[in-house]
């Protein structure tokens, strides 16, 4: 009877040491791993950053967008069509000041 009693003790002590070990090595898994909770804050930083990059590029297209409208055959600013002449080959009158 004794020895039955010592190895339930023996075998509940085991269990329960595996046990709190499983409990860690999931812990530790769910904080640390792949798909963890600082993995997770880590994917929602990059989320951030990236949708800040494309408000900028969606800016940016915008103005492209615009300039290329200005410059096309049905709606042309000349204005801008010299500006951009002048500028792409280098053409200035000796009377104007370019400021860059």
């Amino acid at each position: 009877m004794l020895r039955s009693m010592t190895f339930a003790r023996a075998t509940v002590a085991i269990l329960t040491v595996f046990s709190m070990g499983g409990v860690v090595a999931f812990g530790h898994s769910g904080f640390y791993g792949e798909y963890g909770l600082l993995a997770l804050r880590g994917a929602r930083h990059q989320e951030r950053v990236m949708r800040m990059k494309k408000a900028a590029l969606e800016t940016e297209r915008a103005r492209l967008e615009n300039l290329v409208g200005r410059l096309g055959t049905e709606r042309l600013d000349l204005d801008l069509l010299d500006e951009q002449a002048r500028r792409v080959l280098g053409y200035s009158r000796n009377d104007e000041i370019i400021i860059r």
